[in-house]
């Protein structure tokens, strides 16, 4: 543009060379010189770019720009505004290309300057040509040398930077291995939870059918065939434990429902009062009508079972008493209490704790009463528990009330 814009007569090479004999400053030129002295530069910076190397394109670019400058500037002689472009070029290229490119650029616009100051003849206010040089040129050096000390500088920088980029990541990478073992754990831990609930739910079961069997053997036929059919009640209910391992890994997928709990109550009552229970221990009961709660009928029956159990060990005479009791709302309560020792506070406070129990080694497994809480509350009640030394242990098992177009929508 520039050669289309002057002519090729402005190529006129006598303002850069020393014995062509005009004194320094020479008359200012067109812009040819200066364009087509950078142009193999930028060409270079274009082909880099073109091949997605970023930094060279930007080295060649930069070094463009400076010959671009240092053509222009060097025939206006040593006191030139033009001079003061030159550190500024030369720190860029120090700091982002390193200390050699800004040193190698200092040094070029030095020879440069230091060539005007030799070749230039006339003084300027009396002051030698060589006077405004040598600041410059020391300005340049010192340019290229912060220019080093900067890169340096974002170098230590950058390398701290990386360093505590991989710390993090391999922070990151303990803290996920960290946290997938510690999944895994939590898994095995409710694997073995689960199946100690099993085992404490299989035991209460069989507890009945042992009962059953021990009484029926020396009973009468009838009374037999009605310990068969209990028998067979508690294996069918027993059943219904194991199939709920399936449901724990599909939430929601049990069948609550709304259910009068007075008819399962006596259910229980009459397995225990048929012999179940020693005679130094009786049994005591009191129900309303009906008393409705959305509940699952099996979970329930094992909720009872635990107390009941629980209950029945805790003591060796004494009563036991099941008490259902609706509230005003229509709510309803279910109360299993004892008259055995009681618990201290300490014990009180950790009831519901998982693995927690006060039975000797091998008789418990201390998931009962969780299995109760965790029913309870599933069912959107809670669990109460009265208890003093020596002053027994009731457990009240509160439900919510149940509208009464859910209670004829079950009759109906």
């Amino acid at each position: 543009i520039a050669v289309a814009w002057h002519g090729s007569a402005a190529l006129d090479l006598d303002a850069y060379l020393p014995w062509s004999g005009a004194a320094y400053p020479r008359k200012p030129i067109p812009m040819v010189v200066p364009c087509l002295g950078a142009l193999p530069l930028l060409l270079l910076s274009y082909s880099a770019a073109r091949s997605d190397r970023a930094l060279r394109s930007s080295r060649w670019f930069l070094w463009s720009v400076f010959t671009f400058a240092l053509l222009k500037v060097l025939p206006s002689g040593v006191v030139s505004p033009g001079w003061f472009l030159q550190p500024l070029l030369v720190v860029i290229a120090a700091v982002a290309f390193g200390p050699w490119s800004g040193l190698a650029m200092a040094g070029a616009a030095a020879a440069g300057l230091g060539l005007c100051a030799w070749t230039q003849e006339t003084y300027v206010f009396d002051y030698s040509p060589s006077a405004f040089a040598v600041p410059v040129i020391g300005i340049l050096l010192g340019g290229g040398m912060l220019g080093a000390l900067l890169h340096r500088t974002l170098q230590g920088l950058f390398a701290v930077e990386v360093e505590q980029r991989e710390r993090i990541e391999q922070t990151l990478r303990a803290l996920r291995q960290r946290e997938n073992l510690l999944r895994h754990a939590m898994r095995v831990a409710t694997i073995g939870e689960m199946a100690s609930m099993v085992v404490h739910q299989l035991r209460n079961k069989f507890q009945l059918v042992q009962g059953h069997v021990g009484l029926g053997l020396a009973a009468e036929p009838a009374e037999k065939d009605r310990r068969l059919r209990e028998i067979e009640s508690v294996v069918r209910c027993a059943s219904t434990v194991v199939e709920r391992l399936l449901t724990l890994a599909h939430p929601g997928q049990s069948a609550p429902r709304v259910v009068d709990l007075v008819p399962e109550c006596r259910r229980l009552a009459d397995w225990l009062s048929g012999g179940l229970l020693p005679h130094s221990i009786r049994l005591e009961t009191e129900f309303p009508a009906a008393a409705y709660a959305f509940v699952s009928p099996d979970d329930f029956c094992d909720a009872m079972m635990n107390l009941l159990v629980n209950a029945k060990q805790a003591m060796h005479r004494g009563t036991i008493r099941i008490v259902v009791r609706t509230t005003a709302d229509q709510g309803t309560i279910v109360t299993v209490a004892d008259d055995g020792p009681g618990l201290a506070e300490h014990v009180r406070l950790h009831l519901f704790t998982p693995f927690v129990t006060t039975k000797p080694r091998g008789t418990g497994t201390g998931l009962g009463l969780f299995a109760v809480n965790r029913f309870v509350r599933a069912s959107g009640g809670h669990i109460e528990v009265e208890t003093e030394p020596g002053q027994g242990t009731a457990f009240h098992m509160h439900f919510p009330a149940v509208p009464s177009e859910r209670r004829h929508a079950r009759v109906g």
